[in-house]
């Protein structure tokens, strides 16, 4: 449909470790990585957490949003103008750690339409 943005979450490479396996030491670092999507007017979506790793795969990761049910009662000036890509590394205690973020401005993807992003 021409008023529907889907995003796919293909992988990451040579994120931060920022999970020690054993404390004090450099062994065994990595990290449980997972993104964020955010649109504005919308939920945010979040992909599967990949576990120790940081070269992550999200193959099956994507996410549709219908500009036009999702803006309701708005007109097109309110229309999200960008998306966030927020990837964050999972931890079972405390709060998660931030990894990374990609801002992306919907104008240049419509553009730049079925090619591949990478930053």
């Amino acid at each position: 449909p021409p008023n529907e943005l889907r995003i796919a979450i293909a992988r990451a490479r040579d994120l931060k470790a920022m999970d020690a396996a054993v404390p004090f030491s450099s062994k065994g670092k990595t990290s449980d990585p997972y993104v964020k999507v955010k649109l504005e007017g919308f939920s945010d979506k979040k992909t599967k957490t990949r576990m120790k790793t940081l070269a992550p795969v999200w193959n099956d990761s994507s996410f549709t949003f219908d500009l036009v049910a999702g803006q309701k009662g708005t007109s097109t000036e309110s229309q999200p103008k960008e998306v966030e890509l927020e990837v964050m590394d999972y931890d079972l205690v405390g709060s998660d750690d931030f990894l990374g973020l990609v801002v992306l401005k919907l104008d240049e993807l419509l553009e730049a339409k079925h090619k591949p992003v990478s930053k």
